[in-house]
């Protein structure tokens, strides 16, 4: 439907009328035959009617502000997203209409916000296309991202959709790309962490609704021979900020990881998820930050679920552990099997001091490193065990 449809209010104009009731030629009223033939009139009047309604409902001027499920019901029936896409879009086409004090309404749903602000400019406008192309290094098909892409990014509105895929792509490539995204003050020792040392996520090859064994390929596939390594820094030298990053790239890339975080003290564990949920976490009201406008699908609200996991909105394969969890040496669980385990800072003179703290710590790490080396696990990644150095000092 274009413009050229729509009449002063965006509502198509070609609506039939009623028929006028009155007395049927030959048919005396009180009849059963007058009471069939008035009684399907009344039908067909009360369709047109509802017709007429769902049109007006539709319009480019409509108010009729839509609810969270029929939001929902449309993006996944008429623009073909995928249900846990859809959810995640949901808010998004809520914030852009207040943003732009417009309504929720059909036609934003339906059209995008693109198209709506250009509509109610005067110009043309059509459906967009639900087609489930795809886009190497994605795990979300083309016209899904071309959704998130119009709902999210309209507070960069010099950002078009080809540099929108271009950063992702980076996003999930390069951790240094993400820290540049929180204005970190990141040096030269942690691009040579990202570029030499440690490994560089690449995104291709995973792509929509892949499987189980075709996320352990692509996992596993990250590195050629090293799959654990050891970080030595010095304090204040930003190893657990940069840490956090590696895992967004990670959790950019591949939704159905599974990390674990591990720190000495229970303390210094729920510091360290709790930093890191912030850059995954919306407050109503706020703007998201850089990251979750470029990938929205990746959000959650603040305070939703635990503060010590988070899980990832668009993960499918719906495996027991959570995206990330945290966990700290002291603790009586370790907990479930993990993709990628980061241990952090789980030394100290605390729990090294003598013969029997260093054989506890040392037992208490094994009992987490087994997690990882499950026949249908990789572990891909820890810090503190010694595999191979990083290059240069800091």
């Amino acid at each position: 439907m274009t413009d050229e449809n729509l009449n002063a209010t965006g509502v198509s104009a070609e609506v039939a009328a009623p028929k006028k009731k009155g007395k049927w030629r030959g048919v005396k009223k009180g009849t059963e035959e007058y009471r069939a033939l008035d009684a399907a009139e009344k039908k067909q009047t009360r369709a047109i009617n509802k017709a007429q309604a769902e049109l007006e409902a539709q319009g480019l001027h409509s108010e009729a502000e839509l609810s969270r499920k029929e939001i929902k019901q449309i993006l996944v029936e008429e623009r073909k997203l995928r249900p846990q896409v859809a959810e995640q879009c949901v808010r998004l086409v809520q914030v852009a209409a207040r943003e732009h004090k417009i309504p929720a309404n059909q036609f934003l749903v339906r059209y995008g916000l693109k198209n709506t602000l250009s509509a109610l400019q005067g110009a043309s406008c059509e459906l967009p296309i639900s087609s489930e192309e795809i886009i190497d290094g994605e795990v979300l098909f083309q016209h899904e991202l071309e959704c998130l892409y119009d709902f999210s990014m309209f507070r960069q509105p010099e950002v078009s959709f080809a540099p929108f895929l271009e950063a992702r792509f980076n996003c999930k490539n390069n951790a240094m790309y993400i820290s540049k995204l929180f204005e970190k003050d990141f040096a030269e020792c942690h691009r040579r962490w990202t570029e030499e040392f440690f490994p560089q996520i690449d995104s291709l090859g995973l792509r929509p609704d892949y499987t189980q064994q075709q996320a352990r390929q692509w996992l596993a596939s990250q590195t050629d021979h090293f799959k654990t390594f050891l970080l030595l820094a010095s304090r204040n030298s930003f190893k657990s900020s940069w840490s956090k990053f590696f895992v967004l790239s990670l959790v950019a890339a591949f939704p159905d990881v599974r990390v674990l975080l591990v720190s000495e003290t229970h303390e210094l564990s729920t510091l360290f998820v709790g930093e890191l949920r912030q850059y995954l976490e919306v407050r109503e009201g706020e703007a998201p930050n850089k990251f979750l406008q470029l990938f929205p699908e990746a959000a959650v609200l603040a305070g939703e679920g635990s503060s010590m996991t988070y899980e990832n909105p668009i993960r499918h394969l719906r495996l027991p552990a959570p995206t990330i969890r945290s966990t700290s040496v002291d603790a009586s669980v370790t907990g479930g099997r993990y993709d990628l385990l980061v241990a952090d800072d789980i030394l100290s003179d605390q729990s090294c001091g003598n013969e029997k703290q260093i054989k506890g710590t040392v037992s208490r790490f094994e009992s987490f490193w087994k997690l990882g080396r499950g026949r249908q696990r990789v572990n891909f990644c820890s810090w503190n065990t010694l595999v191979r150095e990083p290059p240069g000092p800091l």
